[in-house]
Order: C-alpha cells, then structure tokens, then sequence
C-alpha cells in the first residue's frame, strides 16, 4: 500500500495494484487489452454494502409510483362532474406529485450509487375502488402513507450499519417527507370527522359540510 497525496492505494507485495481495484483493471491498455467490461464493473460508483441492498431500493421507488399512480386516480374521481370537490382533488394530485417525486429520486440515487433497475414494472391493482367518501378518501391515505413510512423506517434501521450512506439518503431525503404527509392528512381527517359527526344523520347538512371544508379548506 503507498501513499499518493493523502489517498491510500491498494497495492500487491509487489507494489502493483491489486485484482479488486481500479487501477488494476482500468490501468492504460496494451494494443491486445480484452478488459474493458472488467474496467466497466470494478470502477463503478457501486461500493460499500449497497450492492446488497439494489433490491430494497427498486422496491421502495415501485411502492412509491404505484401510490402516486393510486393517489392520481382518487384525484380523478374528486375533479368529474358528478362529484366536483376541486380541493380534494387538488390535495390528492399534490399527493401524487410528492410520492412520484420520492420515487424519481430514490431512483436517481440508484444511478448515483452505480445501480441500475431490473425487470422494473409498475403496476394499478385491478381490483381499487376509488368510488369512495371524502372521508374514506383521506384516511386511506393516511394508511398508505403511514405504510410506506414503516417499511422505510424498517429498511434504514435494519440496513443502518450495511450501508449508512442509503440509511442517511432515506431518512434525510424520503423520510422526512412522508412525516410532512401524515401529519396533514391526519389533521384533515380529524377535522373533517369533527365536523360530520354532529350532522351524521343529515345527508344534506353534511354534504354541505363536507363542501365547506372542501372550498374552504383544501380549495
């Protein structure tokens, strides 16, 4: 091992690189060279326990664009004619745009750490039913929210010390986020609850309510 500056080299008892390095492999080839694809995969930005933890990465980005994809669509059902509650449909497409952009960025680390997707696919269980109350609306998305934060707590708690660098990325950049999240659809729910009970066995009363607190509100 030398010293070039202040940057410690692997080196053989030789004084040549060793096989797992960089040097090794992407050092300047003879005219016969056949390793550049060696060149490719050992000098790559992929280090540290993250190689082990790829999976765990795809995972979450595709949990996180399928709730956007299902957050979207609750959107859709506020905003048709029929319904017409702009502020709900409002807060679901911000909801949308966060969990899409958690996604993306998730990914983007990915990239950053030298990973790279595999067989990714996204899909919208066949089976949802958006047709739902304004209520029931938003505490479903405090259950999906408070769900992908558990998986993400769980993930950076068990992983903290196989790679603290993807730990700190989770918490820091993905985390924090989805706290934001829950603590304003919790707000919502408990404020609109507040509102509707009293008026549970008034349909007309309680649909004004509910415009109230969508116009007022969310809008």
């Amino acid at each position: 091992m030398f010293t070039f500056g202040s940057i410690l080299v692997s080196t053989s008892a030789t004084g040549s690189p060793v096989e797992s390095t960089c040097a090794f492999h992407c050092k300047t080839p003879d005219a016969n060279e056949k390793k550049e694809m060696l060149c490719n995969t050992i000098c790559s930005s992929n280090f540290g326990g993250f190689p082990d933890l790829q999976t765990i990465a795809q995972t979450l980005a595709t949990k996180h664009l399928e709730t956007s994809m299902k957050f979207l669509m609750m959107s859709t059902q506020f905003s048709n004619w029929k319904t017409q509650r702009n502020g709900f449909s409002k807060l679901f497409d911000s909801l949308s745009d966060s969990t899409f952009n958690d996604a993306v960025n998730i990914i983007q680390y990915m990239a950053k750490r030298g990973g790279r997707l595999n067989n990714f696919k996204v899909e919208l269980g066949t089976n949802q039913n958006y047709n739902i109350s304004e209520i029931d609306a938003l505490a479903q998305a405090v259950d999906v929210e408070k769900g992908l934060a558990k998986e993400i707590l769980e993930v950076t708690n068990t992983n903290a010390q196989v790679d603290s660098a993807f730990a700190h990325f989770l918490v820091d950049e993905v985390s924090e986020k989805h706290v934001d999240r829950i603590h304003i659809l919790t707000g919502h729910v408990n404020n609109l609850w507040k509102v509707i009970f009293p008026h549970r066995n008034s349909e007309n009363t309680r649909g004004f309510v509910i415009h109230m607190f969508d116009t007022k509100v969310l809008g």
